[in-house]
């Protein structure tokens, strides 16, 4: 699935590789669709009437965005606001982490924040928000060296994250250039590994979503420098929020915070204050 930040892209790495890497995603239909009894999610209200709790993945980077945010969601509908940690890196198997996710939803928490809308198809037994970030993919270089990926010259070694929308965008654009125009591509299994890299010239860059590594500042990130990833053409990390789909409600009520959010500034200034990428349009 972050090929849910980063949840397998945030348990390989949405749910934006998620030891600092990526949130949660999925590329196929789970498994555990065959495995749950429609009983258990159907149904579905919240587990305190009187607080909306979020998970939080305890690795995922955006940690303290999605906090804040929910903060601002339950706060727009009125509600009391609960938090509850889930270390989204522990399971081995795509079963047990799917398990994981499913025992969270039903025993912990109203909703996952950090999910990546990427995750297609989407198990019946879960649904997402509406989109509360959307940030673009990025190259992060050494400073002084490159302007954007396509001033890497051919043969130049660009590190991205496994299972990410990006890394399968980079994948199908070397494919349609020719062999001595190509870069290579350098998979890695997380994001600070591969930033590790581009530090010590290893490789050339790192090709992944913007937020996945943290703050920065005036597009600056731990001596790194971030440029746009042109020609590489990547549609935004769009992240949203977890539900069982029986929950939907619930899911409704954070839509309406969501848009009232974003209409009145106050996903933009959060975000601003947690030296992220502005939010695409």
């Amino acid at each position: 699935m972050w090929n849910w930040i980063g949840i397998r892209a945030l348990a390989a790495g949405a749910l934006v590789c998620f030891a600092a890497a990526t949130p949660v995603v999925a590329q196929s239909q789970s498994p555990t669709q065959g495995l749950l009894d429609r009983k258990l999610y159907d149904g579905r209200t919240l587990l305190n009437k009187n607080a909306l709790r979020f998970c939080l993945a305890t690795a995922s980077p955006l940690r303290d965005l999605d906090r804040a945010l929910g903060e601002a969601i339950a706060q727009i509908q009125l509600a009391h606001v609960e938090f509850y940690d889930v270390d989204l890196t522990i399971p081995q198997q795509e079963d047990d982490f799917d398990r994981l996710l499913f025992v969270s939803l039903t025993d912990h928490c109203d909703a996952m924040m950090g999910t990546d809308l990427a995750w297609s198809p989407l198990p019946e037994w879960l649904t997402v928000s509406r989109p509360y970030y959307s940030a673009p993919y990025v190259l992060a270089v050494r400073p002084n060296t490159y302007s954007s990926l396509g001033s890497v010259p051919p043969g130049g070694r660009i590190g991205s994250p496994l299972f990410s929308t990006g890394d399968q965008q980079l994948v199908t654009t070397l494919a349609t250039m020719s062999p001595d125009r190509r870069w290579n591509r350098i998979p890695y299994a997380d994001v600070p590994s591969m930033l590790a890299d581009v530090r010590s010239g290893k490789i050339d860059g790192g090709f992944f979503a913007a937020p996945l590594a943290g703050p920065a500042k005036f597009g600056r990130l731990d001596g790194l420098t971030l440029v746009s990833s042109a020609p590489v053409r990547v549609e935004p990390m769009r992240l949203g929020v977890l539900f069982l789909s029986k929950n939907a409600f619930t899911r409704d009520a954070v839509d309406q915070a969501i848009d009232a959010l974003q209409q009145d500034g106050i996903i933009d200034r959060v975000i601003a204050e947690q030296g992220l990428p502005a939010r695409q349009r």
